[in-house]
């Protein structure tokens, strides 16, 4: 295990490795023994760690939630700590992660729908309902973190490494800091977008300050949580402080309110008081966590949890772990969660758009939607509608901001004296780019070969036409023999090539794969299949290997010969 925070002073970052012990609990029974264990350690150790949201039930059975595979509670108990070194920071490699929401607005709508019957019926005064999304990452979960914190500098950023996962968080909630006796919180609820131009800024500033829905979720959510601090702290000491203040993050306005007291609990006592924090269940917790069991599809994991330090027994914080990754490394998957707090006058739509707004921290991190296009002086740009639409397909898909006149506009005014490759670029803040470079030759049939290994199912970076490439390159490999490779997958059906659709010729008809679990539908294949000249079939890899005739195609090239190689040749192999 490894973790990396900011330090005491929000000055620099601070790396935690080669732990003494590592404390995990992997059921509800392990929690109150591990959070204890993490306390006692902090006698003569630094402790960094985290809890899941599924820990709840290990303070109180009523707090429902999913069973999780996940370890419910993981802390490191180090030694040794050190700076992040200039070396360590080098992002030579931008990483890359490319999520969607699995679920679809009309099915958020519906679940909104169910919490206000649960209110009306008096169940619930606020149910802070979260969705997923996921996908994949490419690079280093270091690099990931120090990208997103340039987008929201946070002084609970964190990186916690264990086993195969790594949880990435630029939270900006405090969930709880203990200095000696004295307990402070800040309760975030309230959020509204963040503008360019200065005007709409304050605008979104001001509608925030004065939006009397978002006042009374943040209130209901202070006095819960000075309710639960009412358990521990000394009588009379507890106190709210700056209530409704509007925070300025760089993707979000936020609002937030503290509150504080006196305490001698200990860190199991103030965590079995504390959580999950209720401004990411909602109030009254227990039955609001029922809610939210009926609703939601599935564990969340740390997000919604608690990422720490203990730097002794009586200094100690923790965030909530909003903003917050969780990475698979072995199978390049990557989860975030989002949500807000309904009431019973959330619109669906407003509160759809606000999840949306709390991806933005990911927009340092995303890659770019390409189109690549052939410009010819005389015509422009060749199948433009075509391009156009599945650009709108996938931003509408991963929730990349887009407008169309702006894209159609850029590449309208491209002038070149000859015919040129284009490579339009969007970003997920909606930012476009076009760049030019010459046509590529293309001499012969196109040498083909069929990847080592299936392309697994529903990878994001194989639907959509990105720059995260790494999934091509690793299944290309190191060959030198061949011009691409033909990706297929665990059915042994043919997908397509890193960068041409594959086509077959059984007499005077073309056949191409159906794409139907993977594979990006390119644009010369979309004109193809419009025109009638070409149909959609399951093509096995025999079928591929007994073929008459092989085609290749994208929008640069058009529709080339292709040819099957068997076999690496075994001077390569060498």
């Amino acid at each position: 295990m490894w973790c990396v925070l900011r330090n005491e002073t929000n000055s620099d970052w601070e790396v935690f490795n080669d732990p003494k012990a590592i404390l995990v609990a992997r059921t509800l029974d392990d929690v109150e023994g591990v959070l204890k264990a993490a306390e006692a350690a902090a006698e003569q150790h630094r402790v960094v760690g985290y809890v899941a949201y599924e820990a709840a039930g290990a303070f109180d059975p009523a707090l429902v939630a999913y069973r999780s595979h996940q370890p419910l509670a993981v802390f490191g108990v180090f030694d040794k700590v050190s700076a992040l070194s200039p070396s360590d920071q080098d992002q030579a490699e931008a990483p890359r992660v490319l999520l969607k929401p699995k679920i679809e607005y009309s099915k958020y709508a519906q679940q909104i729908g169910r919490v206000k019957k649960a209110l009306q019926a008096g169940d619930s005064y606020q149910v802070n309902l979260t969705y997923p999304l996921s996908g994949q990452f490419e690079g280093d979960p270091l690099q990931i973190l120090l990208k997103m914190y340039e987008a929201q500098p946070t002084p609970f950023a964190a990186l916690c490494c264990f086993e195969d996962s790594a949880i990435v968080s630029v939270s900006p909630e405090l969930f709880f800091r203990l200095e000696g006796n004295h307990i402070a919180t800040e309760p975030m609820k309230g959020t509204a977008a963040r503008f360019l131009e200065p005007a709409a800024d304050q605008q979104s500033q001001e509608q925030l300050v004065c939006s009397a829905k978002d006042r009374a979720e943040n209130l209901m959510i202070t006095d819960m949580i000075r309710n639960d601090l009412g358990r521990i702290c000394e009588p009379g000491s507890i106190r709210v402080e700056d209530l409704f203040q509007v925070q300025a993050l760089p993707t979000v306005w936020q609002q937030t309110s503290k509150v504080q007291g006196r305490t001698q609990a200990g860190f199991y006592q103030i965590m079995a008081a504390l959580f999950p924090c209720a401004s990411i269940t909602g109030a009254p917790k227990p039955q609001t966590m029922a809610i939210i069991h009926d609703l939601e599809t599935g564990p969340r994991g740390v997000y919604t949890g608690a990422i720490g330090i203990l730097r002794s027994p009586r200094q100690m914080q923790f965030s909530v772990a909003i903003r917050t990754l969780t990475l698979s490394k072995s199978a390049n998957s990557a989860s975030y969660g989002v949500g807000g707090g309904i009431v019973w006058d959330s619109q669906a739509e407003l509160e759809w758009e606000e999840t949306k707004q709390k991806t933005a921290v990911l927009n340092g991190v995303a890659p770019a939607l390409i189109e690549t296009m052939h410009f010819d002086p005389e015509e422009g740009v060749a199948l433009w509608p075509f391009h156009l639409n599945r650009l709108k397909r996938s931003a509408k898909d991963l929730g990349f901001a887009f407008s169309q006149g702006q894209a159609t506009e850029i590449v309208k005014q491209f002038h070149h004296p000859q015919r040129v490759k284009l490579r339009l670029l969007l970003a997920r803040s909606g930012n476009l780019a076009l760049e030019s470079s010459p046509l590529p030759e293309v001499n012969g049939p196109v040498k083909l070969a069929l990847a080592d290994a299936p392309v697994p199912d529903e990878d994001l970076r194989f639907r959509h036409k990105t720059t995260a490439r790494s999934g091509y390159v690793q299944m290309r490999g190191a060959r030198s023999d061949i011009d691409d490779v033909i990706l297929w997958d665990q059915r042994e059906l043919v997908i397509e090539s890193s960068i041409y659709n594959i086509w077959i010729g059984q007499g005077s008809v073309l056949k191409t794969p159906r794409l139907e679990r993977s594979g990006l539908p390119g644009v010369y294949r979309d004109y193809l299949l419009h025109s009638g000249k070409g149909e959609i079939a399951d093509i096995t890899v025999s079928d591929l290997k007994a073929a008459d005739q092989i085609f290749v195609s994208n929008a640069v090239r058009g529709l080339l010969p292709a040819t099957l190689i068997s076999a690496e040749p075994q001077s390569d192999r060498l």
